[in-house]
């Protein structure tokens, strides 16, 4: 049997439940995912807060990361992709290096209080940040499923996005996102 590689992506700003979700579809999926998380990658570095010189590896450590799962993807694994894509130079990397892997795009919402509530109890993490986010990272993106996790508990979100799997539904969004940006037929 030919193992083929996939990718769900799942985009939405700090405290909109990315994490949780997809720890919860490691426990659900039939074949099994990893967890690919870019805060993993961030937290490889070594001072807190970051330092000039770190946060202008920002870009370099982003595109590893990035490249990183497109490879693993590629060699036909299945991962979950655990990020927050805030800007038009975040996205084009994702289109260029996932362009031979079936890539579903999912948002994850909810408000701006929620954000906050969640984000109040965690070190690192500014209120500014999600407000900042909350505002950029849904802008001009294309998503298979948007799902407010305000409203759904993380096994709902789970379960939608494994119902769409199940049912043949072929991912739609990142070949449209990808024409958008010039990267598609």
């Amino acid at each position: 049997m030919e193992r083929v590689g996939q990718i769900i992506l799942v985009n939405g700003p700090s405290g909109s439940g990315k994490t949780t979700l997809c720890r919860q579809l490691t426990e659900q999926l039939h074949f099994p995912y990893v967890h690919i998380s870019m805060d993993r990658f961030y937290e490889g570095l070594t001072q807190r807060p970051m330092n000039a010189l770190q946060r202008a590896c920002l870009p370099a450590i982003y595109q590893g990361f990035i490249a990183s799962a497109a490879t693993f993807a590629a060699a036909g694994n299945r991962a979950l992709l655990d990020i927050v894509l805030v800007n038009d130079a975040m996205k084009v990397p994702i289109l260029h290096h996932f362009s031979s892997v079936p890539t579903y795009l999912v948002g994850l919402s909810c408000s701006l209080q929620a954000l906050h509530e969640r984000n109040a109890g965690r070190k690192r993490r500014k209120k500014i940040l999600s407000a900042e986010q909350i505002s950029a990272v849904h802008e001009d993106m294309l998503y298979d499923l948007h799902l407010d996790t305000e409203q759904l508990s993380p096994c709902q979100c789970a379960d939608l996005i494994i119902k769409h799997l199940n049912n043949g539904h072929q991912p739609t969004a990142f070949t449209r996102l990808s024409r958008e940006f010039g990267h598609g037929p």
